[in-house]
């Protein structure tokens, strides 16, 4: 049956091989598979690395039905090191996964299969368990590319991801797994491993910066004052960075020099900014002229004798209230 969105554009990035589960002997492997998809959309080659095969007799998990928190932490240790790097798992809000989306990474989801839109789950006669997918790339109308590890379905038709709308997987009632209010959803990101290099030459100079900026770790730095521009760069741990200005509804400009020594500049939002911190350093008190010092003995002085006649009429005025224990026999 033809997917209703096979008259769209082809991805608009790398899109890595489709594997199907029904391929192997075992099809309990959802999360494995899920997880190799977004492994192997950090290049543009396609590793001859196969998780079912080379991860999961290593992992912790040999039952089936691995969670997607126990895939992606094996396949970050046994896959090769440069690949994988920024991965992440946990709750994360609507807007945190579109961010992820817009930027190039891979967002891996578990949940309820018989929840999902009737034509995406023609693949199986039984629709009744848990699956895990991944999605990855999102087009301005709220469209994004999904695999389907049982894509193709026993038969094995051609198969090499679909479009499902975004609000599909996520809202009430829909796919994946969240919590109780269904405002946070429990995914796996895997972002990109290499950093864009479209980005504009500062003309200013950025050691005039009197103000910093502590941000988060896996902070995204956009290339104008939206979540929905080019992602940069990433600061991949927490750390202070010089802020050139502010920018609309809580973004500031960040300057980095990268290693070429070219003068580079991007946007950071709010809710990844720590704190603001000065950069400029304490004025230096400079050295008292001696008559300026003279004086200031001098006034030091006679604060302390004022001090020493107070105290002295305080001990009297004490004395005057409370008399001794001898005078009052």
């Amino acid at each position: 049956m033809a997917s209703p969105m096979r008259d769209k554009p082809q991805p608009p990035g790398y899109w890595p091989n489709t594997p199907s589960q029904w391929r192997e002997a075992t099809v309990d492997d959802c999360t494995w598979y899920s997880t190799e998809f977004a492994w192997q959309s950090e290049d543009k080659e396609h590793r001859n690395f196969h998780p079912v095969r080379d991860i999961r007799s290593q992992s912790t998990d040999r039952v089936g039905g691995t969670p997607v928190s126990v895939a992606m932490r094996d396949t970050a240790k046994f896959w090769p090191a440069d690949a994988g790097v920024g991965w992440k798992y946990g709750l994360y809000n609507r807007a945190e996964i579109r961010r992820a989306l817009r930027s190039g990474a891979v967002v891996v989801l578990g949940g309820d299969y018989k929840k999902l839109p009737l034509h995406y789950r023609r693949w199986t006669n039984n629709d009744d368990f848990a699956h895990a997918m991944a999605i990855k790339f999102l087009l301005e109308t709220g469209f994004t590319r999904m695999y389907d590890p049982l894509g193709g379905g026993p038969q094995r038709d051609e198969y090499d991801g679909e479009w499902i709308q975004l609000n599909q997987l996520f809202g009430v009632g829909n796919y994946t797994w969240g919590n109780s209010d269904r405002s946070r959803f429990w995914v796996g990101i895997v972002e990109q491993r290499h950093e864009e290099t479209r980005v504009a030459q500062v003309t200013v100079d950025i050691g005039t910066a009197t103000v910093g900026i502590v941000v988060k770790k896996n902070t995204e730095v956009h290339q104008t004052a939206s979540s929905g521009s080019t992602v940069l760069r990433k600061f991949w741990a927490e750390g202070t960075h010089k802020s050139l200005m502010r920018g609309p509804n809580g973004w500031r400009m960040v300057a980095w020099t990268n290693q070429e020594g070219e003068q580079l500049a991007g946007w950071v939002h709010k809710d990844d900014i720590l704190k603001v911190v000065s950069l400029t350093p304490p004025v230096p008190t400079p050295p008292l002229e001696g008559y300026e010092r003279d004086a200031l003995e001098d006034k030091i002085a006679a604060l302390h004798t004022r001090m020493e006649v107070a105290s002295f009429h305080c001990q009297n005025a004490v004395e005057a209230l409370f008399p001794s224990h001898e005078e009052l026999q």
